[in-house]
């Protein structure tokens, strides 16, 4: 089954990444190490379980990735208390991930947008 490499970055990286600062960046780190999200001590190691979750759940033909991400996403922010996110919705806050998941590849982050508005570009412009 596919395995994904955890993620190392720091606070500041983060925070560009989620449109936030360094501050707010420690005090979710502090929440998400708290319930079992990542380890947090002087860098940030993501736990890769829930996309290889769905990896696995993908490889297996449960679903398509459209239909498995709500795993990550909503799962994720509801379990954070985060109940203005986790899906697209009127109302809800406009976070975004935009997630480049080529079949048998690893998935990469290229954009985030926080409140609509594009936080984070790791697309080359031109």
């Amino acid at each position: 089954s596919p395995t994904f490499p955890a993620a190392k970055i720091s606070q500041e990286t983060l925070a560009q990444m989620i449109g936030t600062t360094r501050a707010r960046v420690s005090g979710f780190m502090n929440k998400f190490r708290d319930l079992g999200f990542i380890n947090y001590n002087g860098s940030i190691e993501v736990h890769p379980s829930l996309l290889n979750a769905v990896a696995r759940l993908r490889a297996d033909h449960v679903g398509p990735l459209e239909t498995l991400w709500p795993l990550v996403s909503g799962n994720s922010a509801k379990a954070s208390g985060l109940r203005d996110r986790g899906e697209i919705a009127p109302g809800l806050r406009a976070d975004l991930v935009l997630v480049d998941w080529p079949e048998g590849q690893l998935p990469v982050i290229r954009q985030t947008w926080v409140s609509g508005r594009c936080a984070y570009s790791a697309i080359p412009q031109g």
